[in-house]
């Protein structure tokens, strides 16, 4: 596959190429010997974490409501448990759960459960976009982020927010804005999910509507079905890997695999096990989760300068500043 990678790469610029005179193709090719040499070598998971500076790990669930994305992260866990995690290690930052506590504050609601499903979930939606919510529970998803990272945790992040602008051709909103700027310091790995089953009632329940209207809310059915044909820009929803025209955002996975959901197992879980087994391994070895919460001030600041530096300590405390605010604004507006 690496061999038959370099050749395509070649018939896919020299297709391209009208007159062979005005080419460079010594350059070219000369890259590509280079390109295949190094896509031979063993990649060295310890050199490149501290060489990068990446102080743990973060995934991203990506993919509409009822592709599989919660089904994942419950194997997600049980896998990371079994190769040497603590469930302590684990942080979820689910966007529904975000979002109904978010909404459930602000209306003096208590929740059944928390990510409520039927009447309760279509409530609190609906609560949370006529009241204009998304900002606080942006805010929300950013500090528990940042707060996983410095303390040497996992983040999860469940959510099917856009991550890519289609209206402003860029990144500045939908995933960006819960994207904390520590983000820098975690090898983040995403998580395409992709719904290979009919839906059923209960997948219509879930989402607090009915089976037709759940139905009417997916595209026609295509090899990219997982994401909005309306936010459809796959060349910035790849890695760094195989990016080649980097956009200006926080938000680059280091690696992206697709996972296909059904009933039995799924398509693509042994491809990705496989892959990132070396990785979870390291991080496995070398994360040790700081308990903050019985610092000091002082031992807090020194202990954020020392792991993420100048940068990663002011961003850190920027985040924690502006949810700190938004939950003031929330507690007053009851008191």
């Amino acid at each position: 596959m690496k061999l038959l990678s370099k050749y395509l790469a070649m018939g896919d610029t020299f297709g391209k190429v009208s007159d062979p005179k005005h080419a460079d193709t010594d350059d070219f090719i000369s890259s590509r010997r280079d390109y295949n040499k190094t896509i031979g070598e063993r990649f060295d998971t310890e050199s490149f974490m501290k060489k990068n500076n990446k102080k743990t790990l973060c995934f991203f669930l990506r993919g509409k409501s009822g592709n599989g994305k919660t089904t994942f992260g419950e194997e997600l866990i049980k896998f990371l448990l079994a190769n040497g995690f603590k469930l302590s290690q684990l942080v979820n930052v689910s966007r529904d759960e975000i979002m109904a506590s978010v909404t459930a504050t602000r209306i003096n609601h208590k929740l059944s459960k928390p990510r409520p499903d039927g009447k309760e979930y279509e409530m609190l939606y609906n609560v949370y976009k006529e009241k204009k919510l998304s900002k606080i529970v942006n805010d929300e998803m950013k500090m528990r982020i940042s707060n996983a990272i410095i303390q040497g945790k996992i983040p999860i992040v469940d959510s099917c927010i856009l991550y890519y602008d289609h209206k402003k051709n860029d990144f500045s909103s939908g995933i960006t804005a819960c994207i904390p700027n520590n983000i820098s310091n975690a090898f983040i790995i995403a998580i395409d999910c992709v719904r290979n089953t009919v839906f059923t009632e209960k997948d219509a329940y879930k989402n607090g509507m009915s089976l037709d209207t759940l139905c009417k809310t997916r595209d026609k059915i295509t090899p990219i079905n997982w994401i909005s044909t309306k936010s459809m820009c796959i060349e910035k929803l790849a890695s760094i890997s195989t990016n080649s025209n980097k956009p200006d955002t926080l938000f680059i996975p280091h690696l992206t695999f697709s996972y296909g959901f059904n009933e039995y197992h799924s398509i693509g879980w042994d491809i990705f096990t496989q892959t990132v087994s070396p990785i979870i391994e390291y991080f496995a070895n070398s994360l040790k989760s700081e308990d903050t919460s019985k610092m000091n001030i002082i031992q807090f600041i020194n202990y954020l300068n020392d792991n993420f530096g100048i940068e990663g300590l002011c961003s850190s405390l920027a985040v924690m500043d502006i949810v700190l605010q938004i939950r003031m604004v929330i507690f007053t507006s009851y008191a």
